[in-house]
């Protein structure tokens, strides 16, 4: 009854009607809630009925614009998969109809797709229904950490993989492996999303979570951002990987997420002055914009101001690039920069308290205090023989090939801290060899 609803052609109560959006949304549901194939099949078997000799032109059309959504969001089994080609094809090449024939271009395509993909594990948001009965993709906005974004293009089948490689080759990026397309909310919480996570199943969920949207930029609560994941020395040939990092470790500075003593403020303060403004000038802007360059920690007073000027003066002749990349050479120094925390409960290790913080970045594994900050244990990537997870726990393998020692830790996040550990991991092999 769905399937006729769509279609405009439901012989029920006309309250008993769902409007397009909603009638497609329920068929995909079925089909995508744990489904077999055999329902799944079955559905589209319902589909082709309703489209096969249909005398209503317009109703036919509605029908093929169901067949190609729903082709993209589950494939058919592997068993009726021939039949469902074969029916499609034909309706290809043999249609009077071009809108039509426009349509099952559009499902060979998407069907294509969705074998290769696999099942969808949520079912298409109204923003992406809207655009595949138009045969468009989704415009996903995404956004970098200095405010600037970008347009892409999502369809049904695009991870967020995909989506990395597609903005990193619209920014020329050589090295994309380190960067991640993150979730960020307006708490400005942080996920960053598996590669193997489809873009659009992410939208669904944002639609779950704060109801219907109309578009992707009317989601203000939650945003695809491009940045950087791991944090490890970047090829200073790169100029869009370097780019991106110093933003970001501008951003993360000036947001005082890390220690910054006032040496530290000085220098820092001072090279992103001359990466801004070039040249030291008495009269030049700096001056007047001075606070906002400044770690939130810090205030804008004379004595300050007059040390950073200083140093400012002193790196007349460097250019740009080279500032930029002097800031990134200094902060990579501190002990803590690229640190990725999680909360966690050691397991088997009774030394450390009962709660604690468990960090992630290119130096190696730490075990941090959570009220004092202190670093209770570091572990380099050269101590760190292995790493695994279960469901409800992240175990770290230390030591060497004849001794090993295995620290298990409870957490909620077990899979995402092995994943980012794993990631390390590699980046750190390849760089030493």
């Amino acid at each position: 009854k769905y399937i006729q609803m769509f279609m405009g052609e439901f012989t029920g109560p006309a309250s008993k009607a769902l409007p397009q959006s909603e009638a497609a949304r329920a068929v995909l549901k079925i089909a995508i809630d744990d489904s077999p194939d055999e329902l799944r099949d079955e559905i589209f078997c319902q589909m082709l009925k309703q489209v096969t000799n249909n005398p209503n032109p317009t109703n036919e059309l509605k029908g093929w614009q169901l067949i190609a959504l729903a082709v993209g969001a589950f494939p058919p089994g592997v068993f009726f998969e021939p039949f469902l080609r074969r029916y499609v094809d034909e309706t290809r090449g043999n249609t009077r109809d071009a809108e039509v024939q426009k349509y099952a271009q559009y499902a060979k395509l998407r069907l294509d797709m969705s074998i290769q993909a696999g099942p969808r594990s949520k079912v298409p948001c109204d923003e992406e229904i809207a655009a595949t009965l138009n045969r468009k993709a989704v415009s996903i906005p995404v956004f970098f950490v200095n405010g600037q974004e970008v347009k892409m293009q999502a369809e049904t089948w695009t991870s967020v993989g995909d989506l990395k490689d597609a903005v990193s080759k619209l920014l020329h990026i050589n090295d994309n492996a380190i960067f991640c397309i993150s979730e960020v909310g307006e708490d400005m919480s942080e996920y960053a999303l598996p590669d193997t996570e489809r873009v659009l199943d992410v939208l669904s969920d944002w639609e779950e979570e704060y109801g219907s949207y109309k578009s992707p930029k009317d989601i203000i609560r939650n945003k695809f951002v491009f940045k950087l994941r791991l944090f490890v020395e970047i090829d200073p040939t790169d100029d869009a990987a370097v780019d991106l990092a110093y933003f970001q470790a501008v951003h993360d500075v000036t947001d005082s997420r890390y220690p910054c003593s006032e040496t530290d403020c000085i220098r820092l303060v001072a090279l992103q002055a001359q990466e801004m403004y070039g040249n030291f000038s008495p009269n030049g802007p700096f001056g007047d914009e001075f606070e906002q360059f400044l770690p939130g920690s810090f205030e804008a007073s004379a004595p300050l101001k007059h040390q950073v000027m200083q140093e400012y003066e002193s790196l007349a002749g460097m250019d740009k690039k080279t500032a930029k990349l002097e800031y990134l050479k200094y902060v990579q120094e501190w002990p803590s920069y690229g640190c990725q925390v999680f909360p966690v409960s050691p397991e088997n290790n009774p030394e450390y308290p009962t709660d604690i913080y468990l960090a992630v970045n290119a130096r190696g594994v730490f075990i941090i205090d959570p009220p004092t900050k202190e670093f209770l244990s570091e572990f380099k990537w050269d101590q760190i023989m292995n790493w695994g997870n279960s469901d409800e726990t992240f175990c770290l393998v230390l030591g060497d090939y004849l001794q090993q020692a295995k620290l298990w830790f409870r957490t909620e996040q077990p899979l995402d801290i092995k994943r980012l550990v794993e990631a390390y991991g590699i980046r750190i092999k390849k760089d030493r060899t």
